[in-house]
């Protein structure tokens, strides 16, 4: 069983979330405690490199939470959590980018 960790910047973008829409981003995320490598990979693209980042799509593909598996599967680290036509979605790579060399992650408790 894998523990989920929030980054200082997707604790940020979880409060923004209503009532609704944060629960079922929540109960989405606690697939990740079962199942680390439930997301799709991400890779390199000609403006980034997103290689060991996966993607979780929440809902009818209305949000999606961008994360990495670390420590041999069993620490899930949510870095994003955007809607897909939000403004902070389109600066996904430029927000991991940064929360890379920032902060350390928090627990899902």
């Amino acid at each position: 069983m894998a523990e989920v960790q929030f980054t200082a910047d997707a604790v940020a973008d979880l409060e923004e979330l209503d009532g609704s829409t944060l629960r079922l981003v929540l109960r989405k995320l606690k697939i990740l405690e079962a199942d680390p490598e439930a997301g799709q990979p991400l890779g390199s693209r000609q403006t980034s490199n997103l290689t060991g980042f996966r993607k979780l799509v929440i809902g009818n593909r209305t949000h999606r939470a961008v994360y990495r598996v670390e420590s041999n599967e069993k620490i899930c680290v949510i870095w994003v959590i955007a809607g897909r036509v939000d403004a902070s979605a389109m600066s996904l790579r430029s927000s991991v980018s940064s929360a890379t060399a920032r902060t350390s992650p928090r627990s899902w408790d």
